[in-house]
């Protein structure tokens, strides 16, 4: 097994990284970053044996859709196309935030480990200094002490709590910033424990923004239950992509199937 395919495998078997870092690992792949060119071949099975990343990481199996349809374009065209698309998102999400509301002393609960996440709480606290991240160990796998580690990194005043322990936190934040895998109108699917902190902080009459984008967006939701669970957006949730931030005012709404 060459360099590049052991490269793809590591990127099929990731279980600590959110989709947006995924495409980002698939995307330099698929360049040749670090000397690892993939000819022709390569890239086709490449192509083919990404599409193992569970399906539930919609933003991934956008990515290769694109790629698989790029027709007579080169690759190197339409990877630079995909990216020049996308490259900006976080800053257009941390914009609508900052014109939403004040986030200056900010206390917010996070979960799971979400490269976009990262990157939105990093411009809010470009503007906001004083904000506060509470960020849970996100059991199962622990990979929230990874998100803790990056927000430390970035200089943010940054917690890591256990799940349980962040139920229990959530009358004393001021909302929860949540990634999403993938959404429609009525759900959303995230990583396992995302329902439980969601009720706690709507219970506590707290806001819950939910931080995407619109290749996230699916007609019929797809996710495997071992690490993933669908939320019902509902009142007193925001849903936050590059169009904007939308209020949810349903009260509740019933969950499909996985």
């Amino acid at each position: 097994m060459t360099t590049f395919e052991n490269r793809i495998h590591e990127i099929i078997n990731d279980r600590e990284h959110g989709s947006s870092t995924l495409v980002k690992m698939i995307v330099a792949a698929l360049r040749g970053n670090h000397g690892l060119q993939p000819d022709r071949q390569q890239v086709a099975w490449a192509l083919q044996t990404l599409r193992q990343v569970d399906e539930s990481m919609v933003v991934v199996h956008h990515l290769l859709d694109e790629l698989e349809a790029r027709g007579e374009q080169s690759l190197h065209a339409a990877l630079e196309r995909y990216e020049r698309r996308w490259r900006n998102i976080d800053r257009q999400l941390a914009g609508h935030l900052l014109r939403f509301r004040q986030w200056d002393d900010g206390r917010v609960l996070t979960h799971s480990h979400s490269g976009m996440l990262l990157a939105v709480i990093r411009r809010l606290h470009e503007r906001s200094p004083s904000l506060e991240v509470w960020q849970t160990r996100s059991e199962p796998g622990g990979e929230g002490r990874l998100q803790h580690r990056a927000l430390q990194k970035a200089g943010i005043r940054c917690h890591l709590v256990a799940d349980k322990q962040a139920l229990a936190l959530a009358p004393d934040m001021d909302g929860a910033l949540f990634g999403v895998d993938q959404y429609n109108d009525q759900a959303m699917v995230n990583k396992r424990g995302t329902g439980a902190l969601t009720d706690a902080m709507l219970s506590a009459g707290k806001p819950v923004f939910v931080i995407g984008d619109t290749r996230k967006r699916v007609d019929r939701l797809t996710w495997s239950s071992d690490l993933f669970e669908c939320i019902p957006l509902c009142q007193g949730m925001y849903l936050v992509t590059e169009g904007g931030i939308e209020a949810i005012h349903r009260r509740s709404t019933d969950l499909p199937d996985p």
